[in-house]
């Protein structure tokens, strides 16, 4: 999903304005057995009598149109550990491995983030996708951001640029957009 207000409206019929914000109820019909995610988490899949199966998430907070999400392909779930709420990354099978520094460095931007802003975070789980091809190095969906995979390797090669370590390139991408939880996704400008 990448729904700033021309792709939303590619979507759906929708009024995409920060300051409109609605509860989403997503149901999803995908292939059988394969993954699909949401802002919300999965609350059921049912098998359709085509072999499809349908895949219904819970309802969630109210949210402006371009911060609705889904991600559905085959993804590599990397749990990370010792966060305050159920949190993972998702990406493509070859990038499964680079994942190692964000991993380690999540847990504490999220509490930090916690500390300072004086609330837990506003939302039930929080997983990130790692997507090939993406225009733009993230974005702050509510429990599904989006980032692109290279964002994990800017030189394209596993490299990281000279001067800048791994922890430091990842940890501003990940501070950045678990930031916008509270400033953008649960306090959102008006247009």
């Amino acid at each position: 999903s990448d729904l700033e207000p021309r792709g939303a409206r590619r979507m759906m019929p929708i009024v995409n304005r920060p300051d409109v914000k609605v509860p989403w109820t997503v149901e999803l019909d995908v292939p059988p057995g394969m993954p699909a995610y949401g802002n919300a988490p999965e609350r059921s899949r049912t098998r359709l009598a085509n072999g499809r199966d349908r895949v219904a998430f819970d309802p969630t907070a109210p949210l402006p149109s371009y911060l609705f999400a889904v991600a559905v392909g085959p993804f590599v779930e990397v749990p990370v550990p010792n966060a305050p709420r159920p949190t993972r990354f998702l990406l493509p099978a070859d990038h499964a491995g680079k994942v190692a520094a964000a991993v380690a460095v999540l847990p504490e931007i999220i509490r930090a983030a916690e500390q300072f802003v004086g609330m837990p975070l506003p939302y039930p789980k929080l997983d990130f996708v790692g997507v090939p091809d993406f225009h733009g190095s993230a974005m702050e969906n509510p429990g599904l951001v989006t980032f692109d995979v290279s964002a994990l390797a800017p030189t394209g090669d596993g490299t990281m640029p000279p001067r800048e370590p791994i922890s430091q390139h990842v940890g501003i991408i990940l501070a950045h957009e678990v930031a916008h939880l509270w400033f953008g996704d649960l306090a959102t400008p008006r247009d």
